[in-house]
Parts: C-alpha cells; structure tokens; sequence
C-alpha cells in the first residue's frame, strides 16, 4: 500500500470494506436490476408480498410497491382517490391484463389497464374490489 498526493491510501480500499471482482466486472445496468430486486422489491424495505391471480391461470404469489391514490386521472368521473392505486409489481409469470385480481393487506384490487413495463417491472393502474370477497 502506497499514500497518494492526497494522503488516502490506495490499495485495500476503506477500512472495513470489501468488494469483490464480481461486483468490479458488473455493468451499470447489472447493479440497478440487483438494486432493484434486493433493496427496493425487498418486502423487508419498500415492497409488500402479494397475491397476484391472473383472470386465467392460477394465483401465486410476487412481490408490489403499492401507491395507493395515484393510479388514475384525478378528474376520471367517479373515480376515488382512496380507490385507487398504482402497483408496481416485479415476479409476474406473465403480462398482466385488464380484471387480474392483486390482493395483499386483507383488500383486494382490480387492474385497470398495464401503464408501463422495464426491466421485468410492470407498473399497473388499479382499483379495489368493493365485491363482496373481492371474488372474479
């Protein structure tokens, strides 16, 4: 280990901290999507374990990012802000569709329309299921 002009060391890094060769070679790209499912999808940081039941198919479980009240257009006619909410949803086993039922929370909610999709998110507009059981 040499000092520099700035007198920080190089070689070794800062104490207590390590990086390996792996985490060198990664792209820029690479580090978002390992960011994205480890930190933000990480149920024990921002994300919620959902159930997601397509129309067709059978129920299994992914990983959200609920915003409840920021789904639709605020000057949709009869729509409820505390109806409504965009889910960002990481896990899906296929592309979500209109009727898709997502429940977490004890609550149910319906998709609207599919907003958006990169890097495997899918970013959803939808409401709850005022239907009794929240049922197809």
């Amino acid at each position: 280990m040499r000092n520099t002009p700035s007198g920080v060391s190089s070689g070794g890094g800062a104490p207590g901290l390590t990086s390996s060769r792996t985490d060198a070679t990664m792209s820029f790209k690479d580090q978002l999507q390992t960011d994205l499912t480890n930190v933000f999808f990480s149920t024990s940081e921002f994300a919620e374990s959902v159930t997601y039941c397509p129309e067709s198919g059978v129920e299994y479980d992914a990983k959200a990012i609920i915003d409840i009240g920021d789904a639709m257009d605020p000057n949709a006619f009869g729509s409820n802000p505390a109806a409504t909410a965009k889910i960002e949803l990481l896990g899906l086993q296929k592309d979500p569709e209109p009727n898709d039922i997502i429940r977490f929370s004890s609550s149910t909610w319906r998709i609207v329309r599919g907003l958006a999709c990169s890097d495997g998110v899918w970013t959803v507009a939808s409401v709850r299921d005022e239907r009794a059981g929240g049922q197809k």
